[in-house]
């Protein structure tokens, strides 16, 4: 069971949240497709539908800009947020059946220069949409599902099996990351075989939904200090025409963000001098060297 039913009714009869769009407008660019030897069609198709789908949902929510797949000028040292609104950049990640939501230390000091610096945009603030959906294994489901219709059973699937949006702020990220070691919901990788990182294990993203404040006590920040409020996705939204069910929606806000930026930037403040440099040495190796033509063995260096 995915909520205890005292946890469910309280964002079942809670207030909708405010959107900017009722109407979420697909492109389905499959020309943009990345080659990939590895990964199917209909998995290559699915994720970049998938993604794109939750992109441009977190755009109608908050009234952001949404990037697309056209990376920004900020983003020589990838950083590429999918939403910026008028003082945040958001990322948005769907997170299917039981598995985890990944963040890459890379990923995560880009997000610490730009919360602390502005370095690559003037926005502030750093949110992070976690959207999680009960799809498992997409490459089966939709394996038999003509390449003409895909699109269109994919978004439909997304918009009736959504099951919750998790809208954190960077302080609960960075906590995540501090605790990836010794925390009940997080795992962390430091190693050689893949890219270093945290990930928000399948039950830290249930716990957060049904119990927000033993979480955040577990990440050993005070609840106190937070804004927890619980509610729900309006009626009426679509996404193509297609009716998207209303699910829980869970936003967390810093009650006392000016001390706690400031504190950040305290305690940080060698490891963001450092991220710096390495930044401006990798943008200026990048500007002399040769523009390529990217290829699956360079995907990597996007990120």
């Amino acid at each position: 069971m995915l909520f205890h039913s005292d946890s469910l009714r309280e964002y079942l009869e809670s207030e909708p949240i405010e959107v900017a769009d009722f109407s979420v407008k697909h492109p389905i660019p499959q020309d943009s497709l990345i080659p990939d030897s590895i990964c199917s069609y209909t998995q290559r198709t699915y994720n970049q539908i998938s993604s794109f789908y939750y992109e441009l949902l977190a755009s109608a929510i908050t009234g952001g800009k949404w990037r697309g797949k056209v990376n920004s000028s900020y983003g020589s040292w990838g950083f590429f947020p999918d939403v910026v609104t008028e003082d945040s950049v958001i990322d948005s990640k769907g997170v299917c059946g039981k598995e985890k939501c990944a963040l890459l230390d890379m990923q995560m000091d880009r997000y610490l220069l730009q919360q602390c610096r502005q370095t690559f945009m003037p926005q502030e603030k750093v949110r992070y949409f976690i959207f999680k959906y009960g799809i498992r294994s997409p490459s089966k489901r939709f394996s038999s599902t003509p390449d003409s219709s895909l699109a269109t059973e994919v978004i439909s699937a997304l918009s009736r099996e959504t099951l919750f949006l998790l809208d954190l702020p960077f302080s609960v990220l960075h906590s995540f990351r501090s605790n990836a070691f010794n925390s009940l919901y997080t795992s962390g990788y430091n190693g050689d075989k893949w890219d270093n990182g945290t990930v928000i294990l399948h039950t830290g993203l249930l716990k957060m939904i049904s119990s927000p404040e033993e979480v955040l006590e577990g990440l050993h920040l005070n609840p106190a200090d937070f804004n927890i409020i619980k509610s729900r996705l309006p009626e009426g939204m679509s996404a193509n025409g297609i009716e998207i069910l209303p699910y829980p929606v869970l936003r967390i806000e810093d009650k006392y963000y000016n001390e706690w930026l400031e504190k950040l930037r305290e305690n940080n403040a060698e490891r963001l001098d450092l991220l710096e440099k390495e930044r401006k040495t990798r943008d200026e190796y990048r500007r002399k060297a040769p523009k390529r033509k990217l290829s699956s063995e360079g995907i990597k260096e996007l990120f």
